[in-house]
């Protein structure tokens, strides 16, 4: 998805991890106070955020405005979209919320990580991924910190429609894999950031080897373009180094059921022979 396609709001959050420490001050104040921001000039948001102008014309230019005119024209149109967002969206928590407060912060915190991931989706990326996992001859679900955790549902959700997905748990195993793959084999790798440098060896050493790799990572991060063949980026709320989080959780469990049922959808058939299997397989296990 290009730029043209996103509001103000999203290209900030995007492009959040690219940003200088100043313009990461700008950010973190406009995504704050949108409402002040766009009446504000430049010199006051400067003074506002303690850095420089020249800072403020830099960080509109980093997001594809060539004006600082140009940035707040675009702060006023998506104003509405994000006034919305902040309505539904009370707050961070509090040690004070009530247990009513905290119900409700938490799902529009949801709520909002699901409506970003479909802004920041491309599907056409989505299509060619499906496709390469379609044309594997294996598939390893993968995953680093806590993208383990969605590398086994990966796993176990396909595993009910196709023999040839399978997961690695343990790091060490995870590279002795790579370095045994072969052409026609595809890694679906979860990974919230492109810096993990063990993340990093496994795609290089995968490539070497001829073997694909499809990277699940959170629309912050800005994983080098060359680095997998796909990259599927979801969204959630929060600041940057907060992706450890159930609304992070749930935004790539809806990617991976976009992966899931495209992918069934394309093999129907062999999928529901499968399936059938696996149900006559279980059925005298169910009382």
């Amino acid at each position: 998805m290009k730029n043209d396609d996103k509001n103000v709001f999203e290209r900030i959050r995007i492009q959040y991890n690219s940003l200088t420490i100043s313009e990461r001050k700008v950010a973190d104040y406009i995504l704050k106070e949108p409402q002040k921001t766009r009446f504000l000039s430049a010199f006051k948001i400067a003074n506002a955020c303690g850095v420089s102008e020249p800072t403020i014309y830099r960080f509109c230019h980093c997001l594809g405005y060539n004006s600082y005119r140009v940035f707040k024209l675009a702060i006023s149109s998506a104003h509405s979209l994000h006034e919305n967002i902040n309505t539904a969206f009370p707050g961070k928590l509090e040690t004070s919320d009530t247990l009513e407060t905290i119900n409700k912060k938490l799902y529009c915190s949801d709520v909002e990580a699901l409506n970003q991931t479909i802004r920041c989706l491309d599907l056409e990326s989505v299509s060619e991924a499906v496709y390469i996992l379609g044309q594997a001859k294996r598939v390893l679900c993968v995953g680093q910190g806590s993208g383990i955790i969605h590398a086994l549902e990966a796993w176990h959700l396909f595993s009910t429609v196709s023999n040839k997905f399978t997961t690695i748990e343990d790091p060490y195993l995870q590279t002795m894999a790579v370095s045994l793959a072969e052409s026609g084999d595809v890694f679906l790798l979860f990974s919230c950031y492109n810096s993990d440098n063990s993340m990093i060896q496994l795609i290089k050493q995968a490539g070497r080897r001829k073997a694909k790799f499809v990277l699940v990572t959170d629309a912050q991060s800005v994983p080098d373009k060359d680095l997998a063949d796909i990259v599927l980026r979801y969204g959630f709320p929060q600041n940057p180094m907060q992706t450890d989080s159930i609304s992070a959780r749930i935004a790539q469990l809806y990617l991976i059921d976009i992966l899931f049922t495209e992918f069934t959808r394309r093999n129907f058939s062999e999928c529901l022979n499968i399936k059938t299997r696996i149900i006559d397989a279980l059925a005298d296990k169910h009382i």
